[in-house]
């Protein structure tokens, strides 16, 4: 005789916020999120991770400014400064072509354009004075004593006149008029020892025949020339420093142009 079989239904109770079994299939409680929410998620999400970004690159490029802006600046001014030069040297450039250009037209004998080796110049003399080898040369008007001559020189940034070569002894001597003129030599401080108003030694002598002779020891101051207007080289004469003569005064010319550093730049 079979056994019969019963089937009883067991029922499990229930715990709040837990799963369901039905039917052998466990369904949670959870719903999912709705679309539109979890777009406006992933919008915040992102907008966050571009803020940080942003902030992260601010960050590095303040920390590079912060350490070279020192520099920057320095270079900056460097760069104005050389262009605030530039721009000063060529108002001077075109103010010394202006110059010279009206020293050519108004008094060409004081103008000059000397050229040596890597060297081509334009040199100006004030006007009244004679240029001869970038150096300045005034011959008086009137006649002073060997001291009152000296004080005018001085008084226009000049000097008794020095020769330093036969070149300068010829264009000074054929220049002149006839008679005599004050140079700057002079034997005041050691008799027979002459030297020039600023004290350096002769380095090149045109002493007249039988001078300097010191006439009655009262000669010491010398001229250049003679009574007559003989052009001969050598016409140096020690005289009296009280007498009267005219005079010639001389100084460096001014230089306006460098053609050469021109040329460089």
């Amino acid at each position: 005789m079979e056994s019969e079989i019963t089937y009883a239904e067991i029922r499990f109770p229930q715990e709040p916020g837990g799963s369901k079994l039905t039917g052998g299939k466990i369904k949670s409680p959870l719903k999912k999120l709705p679309t539109s929410k979890r777009q406006h998620l992933l919008v915040v999400l992102t907008c966050c991770s571009l803020f940080f970004f942003c902030f992260i690159v601010m960050t590095i490029m303040y920390i590079l400014a912060s350490v070279n802006l020192p520099k920057a600046s320095e270079e900056y001014k460097a760069i104005n400064s050389t262009l605030l030069q530039h721009r000063a040297q060529s108002e001077e450039l075109q103010l010394n072509y202006t110059k010279f250009l009206r020293c050519m037209i108004v008094s060409s004998q004081s103008c000059e354009v000397t050229n040596s080796s890597n060297s081509l110049k334009s040199h100006m003399c004030p006007v009244g004075w004679l240029i001869h080898n970038a150096s300045c040369y005034y011959f008086s008007k009137d006649k002073l004593t060997w001291e009152q001559s000296k004080n005018v020189c001085e008084s226009w940034d000049s000097h008794l006149l020095t020769i330093n070569s036969l070149d300068e002894q010829k264009f000074i001597t054929e220049t002149r008029k006839c008679g005599n003129w004050w140079m700057g030599l002079n034997d005041l401080q050691k008799e027979s020892e002459f030297r020039w108003v600023d004290g350096s030694a002769v380095e090149v002598m045109y002493w007249d025949r039988l001078q300097p002779d010191n006439y009655r020891e009262a000669e010491h101051c010398a001229t250049i020339g003679e009574i007559g207007c003989s052009r001969k080289d050598n016409n140096w004469n020690d005289d009296r420093c009280e007498r009267p003569y005219s005079y010639v005064c001389e100084k460096e010319a001014e230089t306006l142009l460098d053609f050469w550093v021109m040329l460089q730049k």
